[in-house]
This record gives C-alpha cells, structure tokens and sequence, in this order.
C-alpha cells in the first residue's frame, strides 16, 4: 500500500512538471508569435528608409525629379513610426528605437542643409540601427529556439539574412542613383560598389546553402526568382558603374531596376514572414493536446493520490 501511495505521488509530481513544462513552450510560442509581428512592422521601414535615401541622394545631387517622391516618402515613414510607437509603446524605452526616431529626426529637420555625402551616411546609420533592433527583437522574442530545423533556418534568413541583403542593395542603389546623376564615380564609391557587388553575391550564395542544408520545402521559400532579378541587378552594376569607362544610364532607370531587385527581395520576405506566422501559429495550436493531456494526468494522479491515503487512513 505505501509502494503505491509513493508512487501514485510521484505521478502526480510528474505530471505537475509536465504541464509546466508544457507551459513554458506555450509562453515561448505566444512570444515568438509576438516578435514575429513586431519584425514585420519594422520591415516596412526597413523598405521605406533606403528608398528615402536614394532618393535624397539623387536629389542633394541635383536631380530635382526626385524631390516630390522624397517629400511623399518622407510623410510615410513618419507615419510608420507613429504608428509603431501608438502599437508597441515598450519601445519608448527601447535604446535602439529612440536611436532609430532620433536618426531620422535629424535627417528630416536639416535635410535641406545636407550634403548628398552627409544625407547617405545618417541615412545608413538608421537603417543599420534598424537591423540591430530587428535582429534583437528576433533574439528576446526567441525567435531562434525553435526545434523544428526547417523553421529555424526560415527565420535565420528571415530575420538575419534577408535584412541585410536589401540593405546592401539599397546602399548600391543609392550610390549608383547619385553618381548617375553626376555622370560620374568617385574612386572612393567605386571601391564601395565593389564591395556591396562582393557583400551581396556572397549572402545570396549563403542563402541557397542554407536552403540546401536545412532541405527547407519550396513551398516555403523559392528563392529561386529573387536570386535572379539579384544577379540582374548585380549584373547591371558591374556593367553601368564598376568596368564601364563613361557612366551613361538614366539616374530614373537605373533607381527602377534596383528597386525591382529590392522590391522582389522584400516580396519575398514578406511573403516568408507569412509564412513564418503561420507555422508559429500551428506550433502553438499544437500543444494544446498535450497541455489538455498533462492536466488530465495531474487530475488522475491527485485522485489516485487522494485515494491512496483514504485507503491508507482506512486500514489504519
């Protein structure tokens, strides 16, 4: 009688445990889920910020064509930082966004006053704070727990790769928008577009080995697609900017054929983090079942308990 009274605590014990265990997972899912939207909120300006900034740079260049979309896309991204500020009021304390507001703040109130120099390199300084705060939020939200292999590689690019590839084509872009302006590259820019060409070949080369690795389904994420309009633009690049002897394409043509790279880049991002948000969604839905199961078992292992010590009190 007391083998099984021991035991039947045990049990109990055991599935106590359980159900925390159970819980903690469920707590960890709610705040990837979470994360998960405060990331594609912040992708939006992670998209509008470099467009701002290309822009700018062909405008500060004198290319005078630009400046009714600066002004346009100017109003957008104040708009989406009111509105991540009104959605997740945390971030009034958070370091890295209150550089971010203060970075564009400054871009915005002495723009006028800039040198195209100047604007490119604040503007570069918010965005790189940006994909610091993305890449954060990713880590405290546990973005990168996942045990499932094929997700956890989705969100590896999704939040760590992915950014930053944009990122870099949205600094050739604004390079090459202004010294298409000028009909002319400095050594010191061609040296950068050499190294964005280099930077942006290589993390595209990573992408498709972790695709490969982790055997992650086409149905997720086809890469397939953007790598080429990537490779259209890269190619575009080399070829207009890095061995041409006389620079001649359009600042407007070749800001479009840039855009549509990164367009096709942040589609396809977007379009992950669908997916992504879907897959965090199933995962939570799927511990029910075993949160239901563990508080069955406490509920059996307590009346077993109950009822050992009944019949322990009624033998004595």
């Amino acid at each position: 009688m007391l083998t099984l009274t021991l035991l039947s605590i045990v049990l109990f014990f055991i599935s106590v445990a359980w159900l925390r265990a159970v819980v903690v997972q469920r707590r960890f899912s709610a705040q990837r889920q979470a994360g998960l939207l405060i990331i594609r909120q912040l992708f939006q300006l992670l998209e509008s910020i470099p467009q701002h900034r290309g822009m700018s740079n062909a405008l500060l260049q004198g290319n005078s064509a630009f400046k009714e979309k600066c002004q346009m896309h100017q109003k957008k991204i104040d708009q989406q930082l009111q509105k991540i500020s009104s959605d997740y009021p945390e971030f009034s304390s958070s370091p890295a966004y209150l550089e971010v507001k203060t970075g564009w703040h400054k871009i915005t109130e002495n723009l006028s006053s800039l040198t195209a120099p100047e604007s490119f390199t604040l503007h570069t300084e918010v965005i790189s704070k940006l994909l610091d705060l993305i890449s954060d939020t990713g880590s405290q939200c546990k973005l990168d727990n996942s045990d499932d292999k094929q997700l956890h590689g989705l969100l590896a690019i999704g939040i760590n790769i992915l950014p930053f590839v944009t990122e870099v084509l949205g600094q050739a872009r604004g390079i090459g928008t202004g010294a298409a302006t000028q009909a002319r590259l400095s050594t010191q820019h061609r040296s950068k577009l050499n190294y964005l060409h280099h930077k942006a070949t290589l993390v595209c080369s990573e992408t498709i080995t972790i695709l490969k690795n982790k055997r992650i389904d086409k149905n997720m994420l086809d890469f397939t697609q953007c790598q080429k309009s990537i490779a259209l633009f890269l190619s575009t690049l080399e070829r207009e900017f890095m061995t041409a002897k006389k620079i001649v394409i359009k600042p407007d043509h070749y800001f479009a054929i840039a855009s549509d790279a990164i367009g096709l880049s942040f589609k396809q991002l977007h379009s992950l983090m669908k997916q992504l948000s879907s897959a965090l969604e199933k995962e939570y839905d799927s511990q029910y079942k075993q949160l239901y199961l563990s508080l069955f078992s406490i509920f059996l292992s307590s009346l077993l308990v109950v009822e050992m010590f009944i019949l322990q009190l009624g033998s004595g």
